[in-house]
């Protein structure tokens, strides 16, 4: 295994996530929001909020500047975890073409 293997940004990317839903839970009860209060501010699903909740996905930019806007609490947060998608890219750009994946 080769020693960018072991760089993989990955794992913090999932320390982002569960700050991400803490943070977000928190939000949420502070305002008395529901999944779908939120979903509706947002104009989004109210499945889409309960996956965040879950850590299932994270917002995609569109809902995360939103949720910056709305949640000053959630943007170190929201922050964090594009440094690490940037990164995660780059490192994966970085793999021999034979460690990809093929989708």
């Amino acid at each position: 295994m080769s020693k960018l293997a072991n760089r993989s940004p990955v794992r913090r990317l999932r320390q982002g996530r569960s700050s991400f839903s803490d943070e977000l839970e928190k939000a949420m009860q502070r305002n008395n929001w529901d999944d779908e209060s939120l979903a509706h501010l947002l104009g989004c699903h109210r499945n889409t909020v309960a996956n965040w909740r879950a850590e299932r996905t994270l917002p995609h930019r569109d809902f995360a500047i939103l949720l910056s806007r709305y949640f000053p609490s959630l943007r170190a947060v929201l922050l964090q975890i594009a440094n690490v998608e940037a990164a995660d890219q780059r490192w994966s750009d970085l793999r021999p073409s034979s460690a990809r994946r093929v989708a």
